[in-house]
């Protein structure tokens, strides 16, 4: 098993970037992920993070082996 597929198991959150397990996550109607409800109630205020935090994954993403 490699690191990606560990990874792949633990999304990360939507509002915050962390790491969280998609089965214990609260997911939105859209189906973005977050690791509890106050996330996605920050993300309702605060839609620049997420893009910043949307960019910061796709960078980690696209730097995996």
């Amino acid at each position: 098993m490699q690191l990606s597929d560990v990874l792949a198991d633990y999304p990360y959150c939507s509002f915050c970037g962390r790491g969280v397990r998609a089965d214990l996550a609260f997911r939105d109607e859209a189906g973005s992920l977050f690791h509890t409800r106050e996330c996605y109630e920050f993300s309702l205020e605060y839609p620049a993070l997420i893009q910043q935090v949307t960019a910061r994954q796709q960078d980690r993403e696209g730097a995996r082996p």
